[in-house]
């Protein structure tokens, strides 16, 4: 179910494509109504069920529906302090948790009311070091939650350098990723560096 849904987010947030969006919004119901038959009490159905929301926040958001990506970050909130409070040793929540708290502790400061009134509350220090905990201690979330890890060094606080080589050294590794090299070739762009990035673009052409 996780990785079925991120595959249609990042399919989404790439092509932009509206029919698919429709389509792809059926299976993002389906999918919450499995969790909940599932077993919504264990540590990995809270996890999945946390960041399928968050995953569609995502993408409501850049298909303009600015209320559901509200309300499905605020379930994923919850979703991901119950968790960390039945099961505090489970790593993998901390990757949902610290992107939620990057993007909870980047809304500027005249917004923060609304984040308040909405009883939540964000740190950027605390959501990279947590993405960071999952990089050391969890192999198989370790690519995903490194790309995000740059992304947001790049893109939120604006350490392009410092994320180009991150993303240099995670290509080396994956040198297939299409994902790595997307992202890759994004960050060369932005860091002045259009030689790189052609030269990202061009293998994942291949």
């Amino acid at each position: 179910i996780y990785v079925a849904s991120l595959n249609d987010a990042l399919e989404l947030l790439l092509t932009e494509d509206e029919i698919k969006f429709e389509k792809y919004e059926d299976h993002y119901d389906t999918r919450l109504e499995l969790l909940e038959k599932i077993n919504p009490q264990t540590a990995g159905s809270l996890f999945a069920t946390a960041e399928v929301r968050l995953q569609w926040a995502f993408v409501y958001l850049k298909f303009g529906h600015e209320l559901d990506a509200a309300w499905n970050v605020r379930q994923a909130y919850l979703t991901v302090q119950e968790c960390k409070k039945r099961f505090p040793d489970f790593v993998p929540i901390k990757k949902t948790s610290g992107l939620l708290e990057i993007m909870m502790g980047s809304v500027p400061e005249k917004y923060q009311w609304i984040i308040s009134l909405l009883n939540m509350e964000g740190s950027i220090e605390t959501g990279l070091k947590e993405l960071e905990d999952v990089r050391d201690q969890c192999a198989p979330l370790n690519l995903e939650t490194s790309l995000l890890y740059y992304l947001f060094q790049s893109f939120t606080l604006q350490h392009t350098e410092v994320a180009m080589l991150g993303l240099d050294e995670t290509i080396k590794t994956h040198p297939d990723n299409q994902l790595a090299l997307f992202l890759g070739a994004s960050i060369a762009i932005k860091n002045s560096q259009s030689e790189k990035a052609l030269a990202y673009l061009k293998k994942v052409n291949e």
